[in-house]
């Protein structure tokens, strides 16, 4: 039944799948519907029904399927292997040790801690359609501001500034309250931040030391989508979308079921993964 539910025509669901004690026990897949294809091609300009359908109607367990927002926790798992490695020291240091743009102002007392747990105090970012450019939000950070869309979303999260508190903003309780400070909001900035960290302490080469000390550790297989900033080599989107099949998916959960191990070995720091599960 709650396969039924989560598969219905609608929803858009790709895939079930179920791990009790380390196993797989149950799954079920489905391609995307005629009417959802429809819905899909009336928002897009690029491809048809009848292109998406042929594209996507049908899935089974070999199927790539999109992470989104999934991918936070990706990213996080990672940060816990950067401690295990030692290439970062703790999650109470500051991010503008690693960071020199938020070295030299308010941002410089922002630690990892807050941008992990979304209360980094920093303005949200939104894509503005009618610029198609990324800045702060006038309004909801819809989805975290939507940074899908934009080619460069990496810059306008470094260079967002502290939000005052005490301030009015379109984007925080629709105006209607001060601002009270570093609390949480949900903010797609916030991981792609993290992501830009990781990236520079793995001399710039993010994808493949995720690869070695994440993805092959627990046995997946992994896509991870980049932005169009440059023509070749763009910023991994530490935020979202990595594409991989929906059994290793599962995996990222028995990593964190497992406090950090998997397979018998320590992926990444027990510490971190316990205080995760705690929070």
């Amino acid at each position: 039944e709650a396969a039924d539910a989560a598969l219905l025509e609608g929803t858009f669901g790709q895939a079930f799948v179920v791990v009790r004690n380390g196993k797989i026990i149950f799954e079920q897949y489905r391609g995307i519907t005629e009417q959802e294809a429809q819905v899909v091609a009336n928002a897009s300009p690029i491809l048809s029904s009848s292109d998406i359908l042929e594209r996507y109607g049908t899935r089974d367990k070999n199927s790539l399927a999109t992470s989104w927002s999934v991918a936070k926790s990706f990213t996080s798992a990672l940060f816990g292997v950067a401690l295990e490695q030692g290439s970062l020291i703790s999650t109470d240091e500051t991010v503008g040790l690693y960071l020199g743009d938020w070295a030299v102002d308010g941002r410089s007392s922002v630690t990892f801690q807050e941008v992990l747990d979304m209360r980094s105090g920093l303005t949200p970012v939104c894509f503005n359609a009618e610029t198609g450019l990324l800045g702060e939000c006038t309004g909801a950070a819809a989805n975290g501001g939507d940074l899908v869309r934009a080619d460069d979303q990496l810059t306008p999260c470094i260079e967002r500034p502290l939000a005052r508190q005490g301030e009015i903003y379109g984007w925080w309780d629709g105006g209607r309250t001060p601002y009270p400070g570093r609390t949480f909001l949900y903010s797609n900035c916030d991981t792609m931040v993290l992501g830009k960290v990781l990236n520079d302490v793995q001399t710039g080469d993010f994808s493949g030391w995720a690869e070695e000390n994440l993805f092959a550790k627990i046995g997946m297989e992994a896509f991870w989508w980049k932005d169009n900033s440059q023509t070749e080599d763009g910023n991994i989107l530490s935020y979202c979308c990595i594409d991989a099949i929906p059994r290793d998916f599962a995996r990222l959960g028995q990593l964190f079921l497992n406090g950090g191990s998997y397979g018998g070995a320590q992926v990444a720091s027990q510490a971190y993964f316990e205080a995760i599960a705690s929070a």
